[in-house]
C-alpha cells in the first residue's frame, strides 16, 4: 500500500516538473522569437527610411 502511494507521488511530481519545464522552454522560445522579430522590424524600418 505504501509503495503504491509513493509511486503515485513520484509520478505526480515528475508530471508537474515536466509541465513546468515545457512551459518554461516555450516561454523562452517565445521571447527569443519576439526579440528576433523586433530586430527584423527595425531593419525593415531602416530599409524603408533608406528608400525614401
Amino acid at each position: 500500500m505504501f509503495r503504491l502511494i509513493f509511486i503515485e507521488t513520484v509520478v505526480g511530481i515528475n508530471t508537474f516538473v515536466d509541465r513546468f519545464l515545457h512551459s518554461y522552454k516555450r516561454n523562452r522560445r517565445m521571447k527569443a522569437i519576439e526579440e528576433k522579430s523586433k530586430h527584423i522590424n527595425e531593419k525593415m524600418e531602416t530599409n524603408v527610411e533608406g528608400l525614401k
